[in-house]
């Protein structure tokens, strides 16, 4: 699960928190070692969240300033010259050396 959360801008204070997704999101593996996932799921669970922090509290998305995502660290994502996702973000590659 990923948490996102609300922060006012003026004070630092949080506002309101919510998991988004709220189970554990799936990794392909298609092969031994690899850990592989699209992108775009990613987005789509960012605006989950923020859609669903929104509707609990009296703010427009107007309002949001700016978008933090602390997702995970090492992490390949391919895109071709007009950003478009070339193959799924590669998470992780174990060698056995």
């Amino acid at each position: 699960m990923d948490q996102s959360v609300l922060f006012d801008a003026d004070t630092g204070e949080l506002v309101i928190s919510r998991n988004s997704p709220e189970t554990k999101m799936n990794i392909d593996s298609p092969r031994p070692g690899w850990a592989e996932q699209h992108p775009d799921t990613w987005w789509q669970h960012v605006a989950a969240a923020k859609k669903k922090l929104l509707s609990k509290v009296n703010t427009r998305s107007i309002e949001v300033a700016g978008i933090g995502i602390s997702y995970q660290m090492h992490g390949l994502v391919i895109a071709g010259k007009d950003m478009e996702v070339l193959h799924l973000a590669i998470n992780s590659l174990r060698q056995n050396f």
